[in-house]
């Protein structure tokens, strides 16, 4: 993944909504682990891995009185190298798998132009934690159930890898366009300020929570990825 020089991160979430379809290439220079350090891209790929196979394996977590692992989302879901495997599976990148309302609202323009903004922008996901815009991922489904966000919070791990791109990408602002408390929550804010990067956590006057999403996306599209570094840099 091409390291840009903006010095501003947009942080939002995925989506229950996904694309259907995808191509049996990865190319990992997309992908977040290439950014990271060996270490750290190992303790992404394995704690992934685990939540995958909460997904796949646990026949008493459910979806609307179903079980997760028969949703048709999860069936093809296998262990690729997005997971630290060598298993064939279909990836299309993040910013069009994702397809619910934060990313209707970012519109077809909005992707492109995010995917290929020279600010950062990074995504919390229930099964892959933190990713990329670009990044390759497959189809599924994995809500963010108090056992997923207890895996993922069973430790920092996700503070600690954002702070490391933040350093490693001399992060000083970053724009908290998560919305949504349960991902907010997996976060351990006062540990990333201590990178220092200041953080603003957006919200929206007219809703809350997930309701706020659509607002986040028309915002990024039609005014915050036309800001140059230094507009955002000093917007309070």
């Amino acid at each position: 993944m091409k390291r840009s020089s903006s010095k501003v991160l947009f942080l939002t979430i995925c989506s229950f909504t996904k694309a259907r379809g995808g191509e049996p290439a990865y190319d990992e220079k997309s992908a977040i682990t290439s950014v990271l350090s060996p270490e750290s891209k190992v303790r992404l790929l394995g704690r992934r891995e685990a939540v995958r196979q909460i997904v796949t394996g646990q026949a008493d977590l459910e979806l609307q009185g179903n079980p997760l692992s028969e949703h048709d989302f999860n069936r093809t879901l296998a262990k690729g190298t997005d997971f630290g495997g060598r298993h064939t599976a279909a990836y299309l990148p993040a910013v069009h798998r994702y397809d619910g309302r934060f990313f209707l609202a970012l519109g077809t323009d909005g992707r492109e132009n995010l995917a290929g903004s020279r600010h950062h922008t990074l995504f919390l996901s229930g099964l892959y934690g933190l990713l990329c815009p670009s990044e390759p991922i497959q189809l599924y489904s994995c809500p963010l159930s108090v056992r997923v966000a207890g895996r993922w919070n069973s430790d920092s791990l996700l503070t600690e890898l954002l702070c490391e791109y933040t350093r490693g990408c001399r992060v000083a602002k970053i724009f908290d366009l998560t919305g949504v408390d349960a991902y907010r929550r997996l976060i351990d804010w006062p540990q990333v300020a201590e990178t220092g990067a200041e953080v603003l956590h957006c919200f929206s006057t007219s809703a809350a929570g997930d309701s706020a999403l659509p607002y986040f996306g028309r915002l990024l599209a039609s005014d915050l990825l036309d800001l140059s570094e230094d507009e955002l840099v000093g917007v309070q």
